[in-house]
C-alpha cells in the first residue's frame, strides 16, 4: 500500500503458561506522512538541543581566532581550553531546558506509539 509504513512485531498469544513460548505476528500501520512528521520533529529537536553549544563554541573559536590574528600568536592549541570551559558552562546552564525538551519529546513519542499499537 503506497503511503503507509507497515510495522510487524510479535505479541504473546495468551497469558497462560501453555502458550508461553509461542507468539503470533500482528501488523500495525502508520501513514507515511506521520513517519515524515516524526522524523522532522526528531531533527528539529536535535538541532534545537545542540544549537546553544555549537553557537557558543563557534563564538569562542572566532573570538580567539581574531585575537590570534591581531596579536600574531600562532599557537594552535590556544582555542581548546576556552572552548571546553565555555561548552561545559553552557551545558550546565541549559541542562534544565534540555531535559524539559527531551521529556516533552519522549512523552509525545510514547503517546504516538500507543496510538499506532495493535488495534
Amino acid at each position: 500500500m503506497v503511503g503507509t509504513l507497515w510495522l510487524t512485531h510479535s505479541v504473546p498469544v495468551s497469558p497462560d503458561k501453555s502458550d508461553l513460548g509461542r507468539q503470533r505476528d500482528t501488523e500495525c500501520f502508520m501513514p507515511f506522512e506521520e513517519v515524515v512528521q516524526i522524523g522532522r520533529e526528531l531533527l528539529i529537536t536535535a538541532i534545537a538541543l545542540s544549537l546553544p553549544t555549537v553557537l557558543v563554541s563557534l563564538a569562542i573559536g572566532i573570538t580567539i581566532s581574531i585575537f590570534q590574528t591581531v596579536t600574531s600568536i600562532q599557537e594552535q592549541t590556544l582555542t581548546f581550553a576556552p572552548r571546553i570551559i565555555a561548552v561545559a558552562a553552557i551545558l550546565m546552564v541549559t541542562l534544565p531546558w534540555t531535559l524539559n525538551v527531551l521529556i516533552a519529546f519522549t512523552h509525545r513519542m510514547i503517546l504516538r506509539i500507543a496510538e499506532v499499537g495493535p488495534q
